[in-house]
């Protein structure tokens, strides 16, 4: 069975003015923050090599379009001159929060214009799957279909699971794992494909995917955040829905964060 990995998110600025720990290989960042960076100092070139060195340390770097953070996916692009410079391992295409049908419509228009950049760079591209889950359970025959289309008309073999496919559900994510684990089980040509999970639903997530060949690994700004409320996460780890810490609206912006 592979390693499932952890990406723990912390503030950009925050990392490098305080010369805070790496805490894997597996990093997530958010291409918002070196915009916001660079309105504050003037640049993000630091950051942007802190994270180029990484990778070049054989770290792994997915660049996030920070459609949950911000509401919407940045535009193509500003999101394109931010993976220029950083050259991540990945790059999560822009999608549309709870739909389906504009999360594939902007993730086409981005590969069919920046494919080629893409591949030059050996950036591979993560879709995220997308559907209602308002009062409704992720719909499975939308999942199918969607990676049907990524597949067959671009090879992407890595997707994202979105946080809200959990929400206000017992254990999180779980029961949607269980349900793709049959699918991907009924499609052989569907073996090798591989599956990160976006932030956490609740805390027991970070134990409960690895028994899936397919789960690849979950970011989080989970430790970060329950630390910044004074709590533990060892002292909630028993929650099965939800958080008891949400993070701050302004987290990611540290200029606003006074512990």
């Amino acid at each position: 069975m592979s390693k499932f990995q952890y990406a723990f998110i912390v503030p950009q600025r925050y990392t490098l003015a305080n010369n805070a720990p790496i805490f894997s290989s597996y990093h997530l960042l958010l291409a918002q923050e070196f915009f916001d960076i660079a309105k504050i100092t003037g640049s993000c070139e630091r950051y942007i090599t802190f994270w180029v060195q990484l990778k070049n340390l054989g770290h792994t770097i997915i660049l996030d379009n920070g459609a949950y953070e911000m509401g919407f996916a940045m535009q193509n692009t500003d999101y394109i001159k931010i993976c220029e410079s950083l050259k991540p391992n990945e790059l999560i295409l822009p999608d549309v929060l709870l739909d389906a049908e504009e999360s594939v419509r902007r993730s086409t228009q981005f590969m069919d214009t920046y494919q080629d950049m893409l591949r030059f760079f050996n950036i591979k591209p993560m879709a995220v799957l997308q559907c209602p889950t308002t009062y409704v359970e992720p719909d499975i025959n939308s999942i199918r279909s969607q990676i049907t289309y990524y597949t067959e008309k671009y090879n992407i073999q890595v997707f994202g699971i979105p946080r809200h496919f959990g929400h206000n559900y017992p254990w999180g994510r779980m029961a949607f794992a269980t349900n793709l684990n049959r699918l991907l089980t009924c499609r052989s040509g569907w073996a090798n494909l591989k599956f990160h999970f976006l932030g956490t639903a609740c805390l027991p997530e970070f134990h409960l995917f690895n028994q899936f060949e397919w789960a690849r690994g979950i970011d989080s700004a989970a430790p970060f955040v329950y630390a910044f409320h004074g709590q533990s996460l060892a002292n909630h780890i028993d929650e099965t829905v939800n958080k008891s810490c949400r993070r701050p609206k302004d987290f990611f912006n540290t200029t606003k964060l006074t512990h």
